[in-house]
């Protein structure tokens, strides 16, 4: 499948960057992922201001064609508007990521073909090449799959489509009636991405085709994805809040006296 290739051609990646950066990369997504998974509303500000960051980079990043000055703006906009607006980003971060993962699933089985753009460092160029020139590989390889993913997004069908973008609205819509659950749904989803996806980085170093291996287990890597989205969002449920709620009763409780 075309949407599989997008994919096994990202992890091709490890051949040309060094391990350090590799092992870099992967070790801050698994940390920030774990924060997220388990205790996003605990760590809510900081969070909400990451996930604020990462919707507008995505909403903006495939239509400013390779400006990517425009995307680290809208990232900004998006990370201030988090930590002052906290309900409002994270309800539709997680409107947003509910579409795309909806679009994601319809558009998996496309045979529709997408080729790759963007400027690509090569393989063979000189050992001798700066952390910051992986990084920027890393950062156009990583809008290079998310444009070809959207391509194939775009030959789904009307009603699919239609489906998508109802399953968004629905998950923002239960945002305002049931915040704590979706929250911690989308915290729990965003962090469980970013841990596969560290984890994904921390195995590239050593050419191990980590994705190929998964592709051939979907099932199995499917369910342990939603395994970990349900334990950290009850986890989170029951633990995260939980302190600030007893800090309130107790002041109350002192006043009172």
């Amino acid at each position: 499948m075309v949407m599989l290739e997008v994919f096994t051609d990202f992890q091709k990646i490890g051949e040309s960057v060094s391990a350090t950066v590799l092992i870099a990369v992967g070790a801050v997504s698994l940390a920030i992922g774990l924060c997220m998974w388990l205790g996003g509303l605990r760590w809510r500000k900081p969070a909400v201001a990451a996930l604020g960051a990462i919707t507008g980079a995505v909403c903006v990043g495939f239509f400013a064609d390779k400006q990517t000055g425009a995307i680290a703006i809208t990232a900004l906009i998006g990370a201030g508007l988090g930590l002052f607006f906290e309900r409002p980003v994270l309800v539709f971060s997680g409107a947003v990521m509910t579409a795309m993962i909806v679009l994601i699933f319809f558009a998996a089985g496309s045979e529709s073909q997408a080729g790759g753009d963007g400027i690509r460092i090569d393989s063979n160029q000189s050992e001798t090449i700066s952390v910051r020139s992986e990084l920027a590989k890393i950062n156009n390889e990583i809008i290079v799959a998310a444009r070809r993913i959207i391509r194939l997004a775009g030959d789904v069908p009307t009603v699919p489509f239609l489906i998508s973008i109802a399953s968004g609205l629905a998950v923002g819509l239960c945002g305002f009636f049931l915040w704590r659950p979706v929250a911690a749904a989308t915290m729990s989803t965003f962090g469980t991405a970013l841990i596969f996806f560290g984890m994904v980085f921390l195995l590239l170093y050593k050419n191990s085709a980590p994705i190929t291996h998964i592709s051939e287990k979907t099932s199995l890597y499917g369910t342990a994805a939603l395994a970990m989205i349900a334990f950290g969002c009850v986890v989170q449920m029951l633990l995260c809040g939980q302190k600030r709620k007893k800090e309130k009763d107790d002041k109350n409780d002192g006043e009172e006296k």
